[in-house]
């Protein structure tokens, strides 16, 4: 069943896969123009992870990354953030690789400090960033026989959703008229989601994603924290 699920979905996984490859070179080429941006960001990063013991960093390695599993199996429900956070991890370990090149420790160092544990945690990633997406497509795929009505609902339901999105920022999310948008919208959510064909694939697609989780996800991440502690900190110290 398990590796059913995985051959249904590698599609969207390999799609992951080929944002997170495209944001790599962004990464390396905008080096200068972002350094300013990431560079606290990753000090601050490393001084999180500094911990007592190496299980201890194991740990913290872990549920960092099991955080950012689950925002992209959430994210997926909207398609379009899920593709942006691929980017997004790939523009960063673009950066890095340029960082360690401006240092002169070279590609074999960079190689060195993420191959070891990289082959569990970015499987993990993937799968669970094209988990999500199949959520997202169990929920937006609208019924062939109700194509009209429900595009109309669903473009409703974002409509709201944006108009209180900008409403707030510049007014506040507690006032009346963001409250009434965001009802609105809760509203033809419902009203959406109350398809019966469409209810039974969102609650396939959440079994399905819930099962590769806990079965598949979380063992990876666990493997990739220790590998990233105990091999990769030791080939990266040994330079």
């Amino acid at each position: 069943m398990i590796k059913g699920i995985l051959e249904k979905n590698i599609g969207l996984a390999a799609l992951c896969a080929l944002f997170f490859a495209v944001g790599i070179p962004l990464g390396y080429l905008f080096f200068e123009q972002t350094q300013n941006i990431l560079m606290p960001v990753l000090e601050e990063l490393k001084d999180l992870a500094t911990r007592e013991t190496k299980l201890e960093t194991a740990e913290y390695i872990f549920l960092n990354n099991y955080k950012v599993c689950l925002y992209l199996l959430l994210a997926g429900t909207l398609i379009l953030p899920t593709f942006l956070m691929m980017l997004a991890n790939g523009f960063v370990i673009g950066f890095v690789a340029k960082l360690i090149e401006n240092k002169d420790l070279g590609l074999i160092f960079f190689m060195k400090g993420i191959t070891a544990h990289g082959v569990f945690e970015l499987p993990a990633i993937f799968i669970s960033a094209a988990m999500g997406l199949r959520i997202g497509i169990a929920f937006l795929t609208p019924d062939k026989g109700r194509f009209l009505q429900e595009a109309l609902i669903l473009s409703s339901a974002i409509f709201g959703m944006l108009a209180a999105a900008a409403l707030g920022a510049y007014t506040t999310w507690t006032s009346p008229a963001v409250i009434l948008l965001l009802a609105f919208s809760a509203l033809m959510l419902v009203l959406y989601a109350r398809n019966e064909k469409r209810r039974k694939m969102l609650h396939q697609s959440i079994r399905e994603a819930a099962l590769i989780h806990f079965a598949v996800v979380i063992p990876l991440l666990v493997i990739a924290a220790f590998v990233e502690v105990f091999v990769s900190a030791v080939l990266v110290a040994q330079g």
